[in-house]
C-alpha cells in the first residue's frame, strides 16, 4: 500500500510542479481537469445518496469556472456563478422527476460551486504578482501540515478530533499539524522571497481552517457509505480526496494575498 502511494506521488508531483512553474495556460488546464474530475466524483456521491444528479454536467460547470479564472483573471466570475445557479434551477424544473429533486438541485449546484468556485482560486493565486511563490507557499504548507498531523497523531494521538466523521484524526495530530504549518509556511515564504510574516499567516490559516476541508468531504462520504470518493489515484483514492484541503487553502491564500498582503 505504501509503495503504491509513493509510486503514484512520484508520477503526479512532477506534473503538478511543472504546470505550476509554467503558469497559465498549463496550470489552468491542469486545474480545469482536476476540478472537473473532483466535481464528477462529488456528483457521483450524490447519486449514491439517491439523488438525481448529472455528473457530466457538474464536471463541466466546475471546469468552466477554472477556465474563466485563467482566461479572464476572474473578471466574469460573479456573472458566471449567477448563470450557473440559474441554469441549475431551470434544469431541474424540466429534468427532475425524483422525489428528492430539491436536494438534487442543491447537490448539483454545490458540486460546481464548492469544487469549481473554491478550486478556481488556485488559478487566480498563480496569476498574482509573485504568484508562483504564493501558490507554492499555500499548497506545500498544506502538504507539510498534513504530514505533521499524520505523524504526530500516529505517534502520540489518543483523543479523537471528530470520531463521527474521521476516526483517525486526533487533537494532538491537529496541534502538530498546526505547528508544522507555521514552521513550514515561514520557511517557504523566506525561500520564495515573501515576508516571513506572510508565511506565518498562511501557516496559521492552513493549520486552523484547512483541516475542515478534509472533514467536510469525509462527512459526505460517510453519509453515502464510501471510504474514498473514487479510485483515480492508486493508494490515494479519488481526485476529490486529493483536493479536499486545497479547496480551502486556494481562496484563503488568494484573499490573504490580495487584501492583507496587497499582492493584487
Amino acid at each position: 500500500m505504501l509503495l503504491t502511494r509513493v509510486m503514484t506521488a512520484a508520477v503526479a508531483l512532477p506534473i503538478v510542479a511543472v504546470a505550476a512553474w509554467l503558469g497559465h495556460p498549463w496550470l489552468t488546464a491542469l486545474v480545469t481537469l482536476a476540478l472537473g474530475a473532483g466535481a464528477y466524483e462529488f456528483a457521483r456521491l450524490g447519486l449514491r445518496a439517491g439523488h438525481q444528479v448529472p455528473p457530466p454536467l457538474c464536471a463541466a460547470a466546475a471546469a468552466v469556472l477554472a477556465l474563466e479564472a485563467g482566461a479572464t483573471h476572474g473578471r466574469f466570475r460573479p456573472a458566471l456563478l449567477a448563470a450557473l445557479l440559474l441554469g441549475w434551477a431551470i434544469w431541474y424544473v424540466f429534468h427532475a422527476h425524483s422525489p428528492t429533486r430539491t436536494e438534487a438541485w442543491a447537490f448539483s449546484a454545490l458540486s460546481s460551486f464548492y469544487v469549481g468556485y473554491l478550486g478556481s482560486h488556485l488559478v487566480s493565486l498563480r496569476l498574482l504578482p509573485h504568484g508562483l511563490s504564493w501558490l507554492v507557499l499555500a499548497v506545500v504548507t498544506v502538504w507539510v501540515s498534513d504530514t505533521g498531523a499524520y505523524l504526530g497523531g500516529r505517534q502520540w494521538g489518543r483523543a479523537k478530533l471528530a470520531p463521527h466523521l474521521s476516526p483517525n484524526k486526533t487533537w494532538v495530530g491537529a496541534l502538530v499539524g498546526l505547528l508544522s504549518a507555521l514552521l513550514g509556511g515561514a520557511a517557504l515564504a523566506w525561500a520564495g522571497g515573501l515576508a516571513v510574516r506572510h508565511g506565518l499567516a498562511i501557516g496559521l490559516l492552513v493549520g486552523v481552517v484547512c483541516p475542515f476541508g478534509d472533514l467536510i468531504i469525509s462527512m459526505v462520504k460517510r453519509q453515502v457509505g464510501v471510504k474514498d470518493s473514487g479510485s483515480l489515484f492508486p493508494g490515494h483514492g479519488g481526485m476529490l480526496d486529493r483536493l479536499d484541503t486545497l479547496l480551502f487553502v486556494g481562496p484563503l491564500a488568494y484573499y490573504y494575498a490580495t487584501l492583507a498582503a496587497g499582492a493584487a
